[in-house]
């Protein structure tokens, strides 16, 4: 996902708070990362 294109988008189109979005994002990158790491464990 390329995240930095998601913000701009949200923050200079839709007006949404920087701020809360790389906050949201990066909270939403660590969720995803966690899930592939654990189901890469699984199919091993």
């Amino acid at each position: 996902m390329n995240y930095s294109e998601i913000i701009r988008y949200l923050s200079e189109e839709r007006s949404f708070s920087k701020e809360r979005l790389e906050s949201s994002l990066s909270r939403l990158q660590k969720t995803t990362e966690k899930r592939s790491h654990t189901l890469e464990q699984w199919m091993n």
